[in-house]
């Protein structure tokens, strides 16, 4: 395993970064020295393809982020010979944007909200390693998360946004910004990261089984994040990402990454050395 691990993640900084941030500093690095460009607050606003050649227009707008009201400061294009789109919660709009129909793909998001609480108390009582219970309906469910300073997260705790009628207020077309974080193409009313105090029960009882020691005292909320989950409350199991060249619907060179929630992070260099390979063997 770990030449595997040494293989995967080509020559990593020494030593390895001690937070997610900094692993993600790191890879930012070896990206620009490598010769790619990264466009920050630069928003995908069309994607047209060319007649008989298998290569796209982007048009970008340059959004300013500093105010709550979406605000353009300018627009441009770029072409493209090929495309992956990689947009996490925004990847359902993009393969909407490229004129696939997000529900007969079944590429519809339909977020969760994930809540960690952390633990302050009877800290030594916890195990120093993930323990994770059975999945149920989807979930991987709340498990021990340690970190590299000795310290302890809960979670995720997996809750349900109020999901929306298709086209409910008009936000449904791939035009449309007025829904907050641009969200015409998720299942959910809007994306609410509050987290409170009345998930502490809750969370007790999701771990007391595999730890019967903690007390409703131990732990107190700390953060939330978004699962971009293609499965809907109503669905049983768990439904894998879409990892896919798109050529069979008249997409010759966009690849589509859709529904890659949590462990995505955990799985990205693989899945960027299987991407790498499709673009290198399918691209025309």
């Amino acid at each position: 395993m770990g030449d595997q691990i040494s293989h995967i993640f080509h020559d990593p900084p020494s030593p390895l970064p001690s937070t997610p941030i900094a692993l993600l500093q790191s890879y930012e690095t070896s990206f620009l020295s490598s010769g790619g460009d990264i466009a920050l607050n630069a928003e995908v606003v069309a994607i047209k393809k060319y007649q008989g050649f298998p290569a796209y227009k982007v048009e970008i707008e340059d959004v300013d982020l500093s105010s709550p009201n979406r605000k353009v400061k300018s627009r441009f294009s770029i072409q493209a010979r090929s495309i992956v789109n990689c947009a996490g919660l925004g990847s359902a709009r993009v393969a909407a944007l490229a004129g696939i129909d997000v529900d007969k793909a079944n590429y519809r998001l339909h977020p969760t909200k994930g809540v960690y609480f952390r633990v302050h108390k009877q800290l030594n009582k916890y195990p120093k390693m993930l323990v994770y219970p059975l999945p149920i309906n989807g979930s991987v469910g709340v498990h021990t998360t340690p970190d590299l300073h000795g310290g302890m997260r809960l979670g995720p705790l997996e809750t349900w946004f109020p999901q929306r009628k298709k086209g409910e207020g008009g936000r449904d077309s791939v035009e449309d910004f007025s829904h907050p974080g641009n969200e015409s193409y998720y299942g959910a009313e809007g994306l609410d990261l509050s987290v409170g105090e009345e998930m502490r029960e809750k969370f007790v009882e999701s771990v007391r089984p595999f730890l019967p020691f903690v007390e409703a005292t131990d732990i107190a909320p700390e953060s939330s994040g978004i699962h971009s989950k293609l499965q809907s409350e109503q669905e049983t199991g768990m439904r894998d990402w879409v990892i896919k060249h798109e050529v069979e619907r008249g997409l010759a060179n966009f690849y589509n990454l859709v529904g890659i929630e949590s462990p995505g992070l955990t799985a990205s260099p693989a899945i960027g050395e299987y991407v790498a390979q499709l673009v290198h063997s399918e691209s025309k």
